[in-house]
């Protein structure tokens, strides 16, 4: 029975189907469905030969086992692409096999020629050979070796089956091997002459069955090649179609070289402006390199000067410690000094007004407090060293009146020196107030004011800075 699934994968089982195939008479059936809805290959089947190399004789002395893992796979690949190469090893196997193949390729049981109807000549003379052979007597090595190498057979399409022996061809084989039995008979004696002619009668035997068997079978095999014929033609009618699909594709085909030809055009064009841009920005990168050596000198030279510099920058940066520190020693000498009239100029500004001045009242925004510490006036405060703001006053009947009233929260107090007209810078009278309770705004009241200059500070009571407003005002 044939065998039509897939070529197993892995070595071992290729190995153990090929045996199996090779050494049956149904191969015929097993490349027919390897080959069957598969088109033709491109290019001839190669030789067995060539396709085994240097492993023929390990396969002849022993079995598909001993080649190589390597060549079973390559086999594997080719019988994919050509089955016909299996005809080919059967009859490599069944006319050149070495002893170890006699116990795997047994005689053809039940119908004989049926079965050697689907075989190639070449293995029916191997078996005719077996049938007709002495008893006790192998048919092994030694017949093989005399036999010329077999040659493979490649053709373009599907193989064709092999073709029946004729009862013509059946009896001129058994003609040759009884031939040959009597030469040998003379050869080796009378005694052997007589087993010669029991085994003649014998394959006559064999060869009467044989030929009715045939005569049997004729007649169905004519039957079968009918309906393998039309198994092929439906397989010309389906490759003619395929070949027909094939044309249209190879259409389509053209036409895409045509677009890629273009395209391949359109590409070059493209290719050549590239290579000019390459150019031209390969004359900047030379150009910015020369750039960038010249930067790279100027670069040190700037560097050189930083160095200069820095080291420049450090003995100013003593001398500046050594400055900040002789400030800071002044400083403190002038924060040690009490202020005096017309030492210092006011911080926001000085006002001339004089008596029924409009708009009454007057108002300056300041901040109260400083960094000294004074108690003039009967008041302690910290006071600016110069003062807030200045009043050159020209007195009439009216009261003058001086407040600070603060906008933000802590205890504030207003101190004003007087001096009075005439006698600026040789000193004044202080007179001082500061916030009380819920009165949060200090003032100071002349009810009959001088003509003069009032210098006017706003301190606060706490070391810190509060934001107010300074009103001078003659209402009551």
């Amino acid at each position: 029975m044939s065998d039509a699934r897939p070529l197993p994968a892995a070595a071992p089982e290729l190995a153990e189907w090929l045996g199996a195939r090779v050494a049956a008479y149904d191969l015929f059936e097993t490349v027919t469905a390897m080959r069957n809805g598969r088109p033709a290959p491109p290019t001839p089947a190669p030789l067995v030969e060539e396709v085994l190399g240097a492993d023929v004789a390990p396969l002849l002395a022993d079995s598909f086992h001993a080649l190589p893992e390597a060549r079973l796979l390559e086999l594997r690949t080719q019988l994919t692409q050509h089955p016909d190469l299996l005809f080919g090893l059967q009859e490599l196997i069944f006319v050149r096999g070495g002893p170890a193949w006699n116990d795997r390729l047994a005689l053809p049981a039940g119908d004989a020629p049926a079965a050697l109807a689907a075989v190639s000549d070449k293995v029916v003379d191997r078996v005719m050979a077996r049938i007709t052979a002495p008893p006790g007597r192998r048919v092994g090595a030694a017949v093989a070796a005399s036999e010329p190498p077999m040659a493979e057979v490649s053709p373009a399409g599907p193989a064709a089956p092999p073709r029946r022996r004729t009862r013509a061809r059946v009896l001129a084989t058994a003609g040759v091997c009884l031939g040959c039995a009597v030469l040998g008979a003379v050869g080796v004696g009378v005694a052997y002459d007589r087993t010669l002619t029991a085994e003649r009668a014998a394959a006559s035997a064999r060869l009467q069955k044989l030929e009715l068997a045939f005569d049997g079978e004729r007649g169905v095999a004519a039957a079968d090649r009918t309906v393998q014929a039309k198994k092929w033609a439906e397989l010309d009618r389906d490759r003619v179609a395929e070949i027909v699909r094939l044309k249209d594709n190879a259409k389509g085909w053209s036409k895409k070289d045509q677009d890629q030809v273009a395209e391949i055009g359109r590409l070059k064009d493209d290719a050549k402006g590239w290579e000019k841009k390459y150019q031209d920005r390969e004359v900047t990168v030379n150009r910015l390199e020369d750039d960038a050596k010249g930067w790279a000198a100027r670069d040190r030279v700037r560097q050189a000067e930083v160095s200069l510099w820095t080291e420049a920058a450090k003995g100013w940066a003593k001398q500046d410690k050594d400055r900040v520190a002789e400030i800071t020693r002044l400083n403190d000498k002038l924060a040690a000094v009490p202020p005096k009239a017309g030492y210092h100029e006011p911080t926001t500004g000085t006002i001339n007004l004089q008596a029924g001045f409009v708009p009454d009242p007057h108002k300056v925004s300041m901040y109260a407090g400083g960094t000294i510490e004074t108690k003039e006036g009967g008041v302690t405060a910290w006071i600016t060293k110069a003062p807030d703001y200045r009043l050159n006053y020209k007195a009439g009947r009216e009261t003058l009146t001086i407040r600070f009233e603060p906008k933000e929260r802590g205890d504030t107090t207003l101190h004003v020196r007087f001096t009075p007209e005439g006698t600026v810078g040789t000193g004044g009278d202080w007179v001082a107030a500061k916030s009380i309770g819920s009165d949060r705004n200090p003032q100071v009241r002349f009810t009959t004011p001088m003509s003069g200059q009032y210098d006017i500070w706003a301190g606060t009571v706490e070391k810190l800075s509060v934001n107010g407003m300074l009103i001078i005002t003659e209402l009551r």
